[in-house]
C-alpha cells in the first residue's frame, strides 16, 4: 500500500475529535497514463475503499479525514509528474476529484466532517482548486431543472455541491501548520455545520452512500 492510515486526536471546544490521518508511505507520482485512464472513467481507487472501510470500522463519532502529501521521513510523497504541462494537471486536477467525489460522500454518510490535503505542492493545490470549481459548475449546471429532477439525483447532487463547498479543502503548508491555524481555529465552525449536512446525508438514496 503507498499510504500508511492512523488515528490521531484534536482538541475542539467540544471535546476531542477523531482524525484519521493518511501518509504516503511510498514516493507516488500521477502521470498522463492516469489522466488518460481518467478520461475514460472514474471508478475511485483501491486507496478509496480502503480509507472508507477504515472510517467505517471505526466507532461512530464525527470525525475528520486528513490527507498528507509527504511523509515527515522523506521516504514517502504525492504528487504529479513533473513533465505534465499546466493544462494537463488542470485537467488531472478535475478528473481527480471527480473520481474521488463518490468516496467524499460516503465518508461524509459515515460521520467525517471535514476532508483536509495538507502538505501538497502547489501544482497539486493548484489543479485540485482548479478542479473542484469546474466540477462545481458542472454539477450547478446540472441542478438548474431541478424542480422537474429525479428528486434522488437532486439529493446526491446538492450533497455534492456542499461537500465541495464546505467540507473539502487543500493546503501546501505543514500538517502541524494546518492543524493550528485551520482545524483547531476553526473547528467549531465546522463542527456548526454538521447538524446541517446530517440533515442532507440522510435524504441521500441508499445507492450513493454504499
Amino acid at each position: 500500500m503507498a499510504m500508511r492510515i492512523s488515528e490521531t486526536w484534536v482538541e475542539s471546544n467540544a471535546g476531542r475529535r477523531s482524525a484519521v490521518v493518511l501518509t504516503p508511505s511510498t514516493h507516488v507520482r500521477v502521470g498522463r497514463q492516469r489522466l488518460e485512464a481518467l478520461r475514460t472513467a472514474h471508478p475511485g481507487g483501491d486507496l478509496d475503499r480502503e480509507i472508507l472501510a477504515k472510517v467505517r470500522s471505526l466507532e461512530p463519532a464525527d470525525r475528520l479525514v486528513v490527507f498528507r502529501g509527504r511523509c515527515p521521513d522523506g521516504k514517502g510523497s504525492w504528487g504529479f509528474d513533473e513533465d505534465l504541462t499546466e493544462a494537463e494537471r488542470s485537467e488531472l486536477g478535475f478528473h481527480l476529484v471527480s473520481d474521488e467525489l463518490p468516496t467524499y460522500r460516503r465518508l461524509v454518510a459515515a460521520g467525517v466532517f471535514a476532508i483536509v490535503h495538507v502538505e501538497w505542492g502547489e501544482a497539486e493545490v493548484k489543479a485540485y482548486r482548479i478542479g473542484t470549481q469546474k466540477l462545481l459548475a458542472q454539477l450547478e449546471g446540472q441542478s438548474i431543472q431541478e424542480v422537474e429532477a429525479d428528486q434522488d439525483q437532486v439529493a446526491v447532487h446538492t450533497a455534492d455541491r456542499w461537500i465541495l463547498q464546505h467540507l473539502n479543502s487543500f493546503y501546501d503548508e505543514g500538517y502541524d501548520q494546518v492543524l493550528r491555524s485551520v482545524l483547531v481555529a476553526h473547528l467549531s465552525r465546522f463542527e456548526e455545520r454538521i447538524p446541517h449536512f446530517r440533515a442532507m446525508v440522510s435524504k441521500l438514496p441508499a445507492a450513493a452512500i454504499r
